[in-house]
């Protein structure tokens, strides 16, 4: 569905789609399925903004993923959205 933003545009709600994509992320144990779901999540961020502030705090969690990879694709994602302020505070 996310996918499809990009070839039909505003036309198509993919908040329900995005929704299930934060509880991927969020309560997966496998760290293959969070990385999957962030990767998602930070194509979207770019071009839908406003969605990413649903899940900031979902995202802020993730910041301190003991998976390297899911930890970084967290803090890239929140920078695309944040100033690097707010990613720094988080971080401390």
């Amino acid at each position: 569905m996310c996918e499809l933003f990009d070839l039909i545009g505003a036309g198509i709600n993919i908040e329900n789609a995005f929704q299930v994509l934060i509880q991927l992320a969020q309560n997966s144990g496998k760290p293959v399925y969070k990385f999957a779901a962030l990767r998602i999540i930070n194509r979207v961020a770019g071009k839908q903004p406003r969605l990413i502030s649903m899940c900031q705090t979902e995202l802020d969690i993730l910041i301190t993923d003991p998976n390297r990879s899911v930890a970084s694709l967290a803090i890239s994602t929140l920078l695309k959205t944040c100033n690097e302020d707010q990613v720094g505070k988080l971080l401390k």
